[in-house]
């Protein structure tokens, strides 16, 4: 029986596509550029940000002026001249500021009130090992001795992963 080489070529080439194809099906993932990925994952943690803000908002006591809301890595100006001012004015307040842990998304709420300091953390315990998931967050009220202004740095802990710091926390 005599065979077309090019009929073998042809025939190479289809089974390399198929071949290509069951691994991109079997990886489980959509087929997506990584500009439509990286617009899914922004997309993801603008949801995420949008229920950690609706939380906050209502659970932060009434009474309470808004220093508002600052992102991370965003300009903290506006809320550490809000903050100042209402220290002047011996007003109370609260700030939120995100920060990003090892495996979770994390906005840290500063209190002041008449009862003095207190922070609540939003912890969204495996964002990112779960970003598609519905936004949930965990609350924890915390004492606070001290208002700490930050800068949303970077910081690695003693197991080499990289954490970001809020822009306003308490010191304990």
């Amino acid at each position: 029986m005599i065979v077309n080489s090019s009929f073998g070529v042809l025939a190479s080439l289809l089974s390399g596509v198929v071949t290509c194809l069951c691994l991109v099906c079997l990886d489980g993932r959509p087929w997506q550029s990584q500009a439509e990925l990286t617009a899914l994952q922004e997309q993801e943690a603008g949801r995420w940000r949008d229920e950690a803000q609706a939380t906050v908002l209502n659970i932060v006591p009434d009474g309470l002026r808004a220093c508002g809301f600052v992102a991370l890595g965003a300009d903290r100006g506006a809320a550490l001249k809000c903050i100042e001012h209402a220290e002047r004015h011996q007003l109370h307040y609260w700030v939120a500021s995100e920060a990003q842990g090892i495996d979770s998304h994390v906005w840290v709420v500063v209190l002041k009130g008449a009862g003095g300091a207190s922070q609540l953390l939003l912890d969204s315990y495996g964002w990112e090992a779960a970003p598609h998931r519905w936004p949930r967050f965990g609350v924890t009220e915390l004492p606070c001795e001290v208002i700490e202004v930050n800068a949303a740095v970077q910081v690695k802990d003693s197991d080499g992963f990289a954490n970001a710091t809020p822009a306003f926390d308490c010191r304990r």
